[in-house]
């Protein structure tokens, strides 16, 4: 039974982290710039010259760790994809690769999550609540709910469009 569950969750572990991937581009540090290198968003925002060092400052450091991690997480899929494709792969090592890429997932999560809070200590409550506004505005635009919403009112990936559609 435990080769069995691990048979069926080393794919599901190996799915959801090219998921993950996907959803970031693949390159951390790559999300279409950063705002304070926006002249109109740092007038919108009023950010001060030292606000605007800081923020920089804080992105480089970021952005060089959020590379870094990126090159072992691919690093990391590609050795459990060729452990997946082994015509006698062993379930250990299998079980061991998919635990390495999970604790890689995580610690990208918190990056992120540090990431915001170290921008989030630059700005002042007001400048924060503008940027969070803008975003909300821009996703709206983009035709998406933020955080993991279904864009563009299409329905969910495996799931009817309408509930008539169930019957």
């Amino acid at each position: 039974m435990r080769i069995l569950i691990g048979l069926l969750a080393a794919p599901l572990v190996l799915g959801l982290a090219q998921t993950a991937g996907a959803r970031e581009g693949g390159r951390p540090g790559r999300r279409g710039g950063e705002f304070w290198r926006n002249e109109q968003v740092v007038e919108k925002l009023d950010l001060s010259p030292d606000q605007v060092s800081r923020l920089e400052e804080t992105g480089t450091g970021f952005a060089a760790r959020e590379r870094e991690l990126a090159e072992r997480w691919k690093a990391s899929r590609e050795e459990m994809q060729k452990a997946m494709g082994e015509e006698d792969f062993s379930l250990e090592e299998v079980s061991r690769l998919g635990d390495a890429l999970a604790g890689l997932a995580a610690e990208r999560s918190r990056l992120k999550t540090a990431r915001v809070i170290a921008v989030r200590q630059i700005l002042n409550a007001e400048q924060w609540s503008e940027l969070e506004t803008g975003r909300r505005r821009m996703a709206e635009r983009m035709g998406r709910r933020m955080r993991g919403g279904n864009r563009g009112g299409m329905p969910k990936r495996g799931g009817p469009a309408e509930p008539e559609d169930m019957e």
